[in-house]
């Protein structure tokens, strides 16, 4: 299998009950933990989910048990290396992780050896998988090409990682889940087109539509915040403590409100997001809980979210 110069391993892609329409989607199981790259690559991972059944589609709708939910890593070995250690210190029997976007998805990255890092830690720590929904912060200029080549379906970037296209429903605990990746960047005019930024990190009207189009679901993963959420977000909203020009704060607002259309339209149960690097979270009056994550480096990166009752647990920092 060849290697990919800008990311990793040649995309493998999990197939799905998913309509023509490249965002949305009827549900399909998450792809399972039977190995899907070369042997050679590393050990075989472990195939089991805490007490879930796992068979040739992937997870079943009955699986039960805590998975990790982790803010921004933006590529950094040395936070990798002390928070996946962490995380199964304190939860030994989580085996999978679901990252709310900028992970580190770019040339610099794995040049450095930054999925290799995350497949050895991951490896160790008996988690066999890392589900990313992309954040804005990570190179869409690849990820547009892969998505492309099979629409709707995920993509393997590495032995554990996999990244999630906008919209991508899938079946977990017995609970409907959709990923909802990509936010605007406040910085893009410090940053190049087709160099370090790209137009397809922010959701369109046409994402928007399909994700709605497929109905409610319980858990909503986004990299992009939205209206109304923490206090701590919204404070930040509300001061602007960077000094982002007003053509910036209206690009990010702009996505912001896409997102926020799609979160009050299928209303979760749970949404959790990163993007803002703040730790968070609110219950509110209709019973709807959000979560915003801290990113490498801050308090609350990391949370565990119980798969059947959806429960949720901060890390321990």
């Amino acid at each position: 299998m060849s290697e990919d110069p800008e990311i990793g391993s040649e995309p493998e892609t999990i197939a799905g009950d998913q309509p023509s329409h490249r965002s949305g989607g009827a549900g399909r199981s998450v792809p399972n933990s039977s190995d899907r790259h070369p042997a050679s690559t590393a050990p075989p991972l472990n195939s089991t989910f805490r007490g879930g059944e796992v068979n040739d589609s992937g997870i079943s709708v009955d699986a039960v048990g805590w998975v990790a939910i982790a803010g921004d890593w933006h590529g950094s070995i040395s936070w990798v290396q002390s928070a996946i250690p962490r995380l199964h210190r304190q939860a030994p029997d989580v085996s999978m992780i679901f990252h709310l976007g900028d992970f580190g998805i770019f040339k610099e990255a794995h040049g450095s050896g930054f999925l290799a890092a995350v497949d050895f830690l991951c490896y160790s720590a008996g988690i066999s998988r890392v589900f990313v929904t992309p954040g804005n912060h990570e190179d869409w200029g690849e990820l547009a090409a892969r998505f492309a080549r099979e629409p709707g379906e995920a993509v393997q970037l590495s032995r554990v990682v996999w990244v999630l296209p906008r919209g991508f429903r899938f079946t977990l605990g017995g609970h409907r889940w959709m990923s909802f990746g990509g936010a605007a960047s406040v910085d893009r005019e410090f940053r190049s087109e087709g160099v370090d930024w790209w137009a397809d990190e922010a959701p369109t009207e046409l994402d928007v539509e399909g994700a709605i189009a497929g109905g409610p679901v319980e858990v909503m993963l986004t990299h992009e915040t939205v209206d109304d959420g923490t206090s701590q977000v919204e404070n930040i909203l509300a001061t602007n403590p960077m000094g982002w020009a007003p053509k910036a704060l209206a690009y990010s607002a702009e996505s912001r409100a896409k997102v926020t259309r799609v979160w009050n339209a299928v209303r979760p149960k749970v949404l959790a997001h990163g993007h803002l690097h703040v730790k968070g979270d609110i219950e509110l009056a209709d019973g709807r809980r959000v979560y915003s994550l801290g990113c490498n480096g801050m308090p609350g990166n990391l949370a565990l979210l119980n798969t059947k009752t959806l429960e949720w647990e901060w890390l321990k920092d």
